[in-house]
């Protein structure tokens, strides 16, 4: 069950980021957004951020709202799922940490 979860949110994520992709390249704010697509922008921020479990209608009305296909906001997201994670920088510790701080 875990794997299905991670794999949901993998999923989100990016989708969330193609949705943010598309946004930004119109120059859309999410308010912005919001009103084209009939959604609220906490709705919006929660897509963009992977915390929203989307229904398949509101995909659509996002891709209408930023002027696309269905199948064009969602091509790439297969590749964005299969890409690791970022690790997160390492911060130093101990004397290093003091003399960069």
């Amino acid at each position: 069950m875990e794997d299905a979860s991670k794999e949901w949110s993998a999923v989100a994520v990016a989708l969330g980021t193609r949705v943010m992709q598309e946004r930004t390249r119109l120059g859309l704010t999410k308010e912005a957004l919001a009103d084209r697509s009939g959604l609220a922008s906490r709705y919006i921020w929660r897509v963009e951020e992977g915390r929203q479990n989307i229904q398949l209608g509101n995909i659509a009305r996002l891709a209408r709202g930023l002027g696309v296909s269905l199948a064009e906001l969602t091509a790439g997201v297969e590749e964005l799922v299969e890409q690791p994670e970022p690790k997160p920088p390492v911060k130093p510790r101990g004397p290093a940490a003091k003399r960069a701080g």
